[in-house]
């Protein structure tokens, strides 16, 4: 699969630019992303759980402006554009891009409504709260150090990637 990836970014085998090497971590969580969206959207369809519909909907509207956003990076990166034509084209994918982060706070906005009107009552054994709150956590300081460190690429794109990463990692933490 790590091939089939490598081959569909056009990216050598050894990948040596970190802008590269960000977009293949990227494309190799989108399967990942593809199973946690089908499996609670099914869960939620077979249980008639609002609360898993529109998580499960978050998470495939998560993956999907990922995947756009692969997608044009990888257009931008084949091109035989010089460097800063290539970085212009970045940045006027940035409303697409904008407006991909707003849809995915809409939806998180009506999770929570849904998590606060209808009440999720769940209780955890006080070590599964832990282990889910670390992981939490982790996935959420790991995202954030992500972005900030995304930020001297020099990549608009890898930069919103990063951003999608922290948006990921709010929801677990709302979620614990």
């Amino acid at each position: 699969m790590l091939n089939m990836i490598i081959r569909w970014l056009h990216l050598p085998v050894k990948v040596e630019h970190r802008r590269d090497r960000i977009a293949l971590y990227a494309a190799l969580s989108v399967p990942v992303g593809i199973l946690m969206a089908v499996t609670k959207l099914v869960m939620g369809i077979v249980f008639f759980s609002s609360w898993l519909l529109i998580f499960g909907l978050y998470y495939a509207i998560l993956l999907s402006v990922k995947v756009l956003s692969l997608i044009r990076y990888r257009k931008i990166r084949m091109s035989n554009n010089p460097t800063s034509a290539k970085i212009r084209a970045e940045q006027a994918f940035l409303v697409l891009g904008g407006l991909g982060y707003s849809l995915i706070g809409l939806v998180f906005g009506v999770f929570c409504f849904v998590m606060y009107h209808h009440g999720y009552d769940q209780k955890f054994n006080l070590n599964a709260a832990l282990v889910i709150a670390l992981i939490g956590f982790t996935k959420l300081i790991s995202a954030i150090v992500g972005l900030v460190r995304s930020r001297h690429l020099l990549s608009p794109l890898i930069t919103l990637l990063k951003a999608y990463s922290v948006a990921d990692g709010m929801t677990a933490i709302v979620l614990t």
